[in-house]
């Protein structure tokens, strides 16, 4: 998708959604896997390179992968698990960064994965991450802990850039 300049775009399939290409614009961004089985959503091309969409929405039932830099200038929401099956994982690519332009990110997923040099960087905004099921752990600063739900090692905290960084979960923090 490139060069509609305003109004919303709205991707909505039964199946899972690749975007293998670069995503440009200044509109709002919809992205919506309506089916509750096993389907993604994935961007392997660059989101906003050369002009950046005012907002995105992403929802998916068994994870969204950020395979390449994602340039937003608006808020950015995210649902990886919708159906809250335990297979939703937000996973941002090596080299990767999700940018918000200072606007805020919220995220909801059954894991998150930074992988060992991606990133989310909302600048002065603020960055919320909520397990996909109410009743799962969030252990932050530790490799593993024996409990259910996501995990955020030291390092990929690190690599979140946020004014204010929300957990809303049970929270186990090492």
């Amino acid at each position: 998708t490139s060069g509609r300049n305003a109004g919303t775009v709205n991707v909505t399939a039964g199946g899972a959604i690749t975007s293998n290409s670069s995503v440009n614009g200044t509109q709002t961004l919809n992205v919506t896997s309506t089916t509750t089985t096993a389907t993604s959503v994935t961007f392997n091309g660059v989101v906003g390179g050369t002009s950046q969409p005012t907002a995105l929405t992403v929802d998916a039932h068994n994870g969204v992968t950020v395979a390449a830099n994602m340039s937003i200038n608006g808020d950015i929401n995210i649902s990886a698990d919708k159906d809250t099956n335990n297979s939703g994982a937000l996973s941002v690519s090596d080299g990767a960064t999700i940018a918000t332009g200072g606007n805020n990110l919220t995220a909801s997923f059954d894991d998150i994965n930074l992988n060992a040099t991606g990133a989310i960087n909302a600048g002065v905004g603020s960055v919320t991450l909520t397990t996909a099921n109410s009743g799962d752990h969030f252990s932050v600063g530790v490799n593993s802990l024996p409990l259910t739900g996501p995990n955020l090692s030291g390092s990929e905290l690190q690599r979140i850039t946020a004014a204010t960084l929300n957990v809303n979960a049970n929270l186990a923090v090492g």
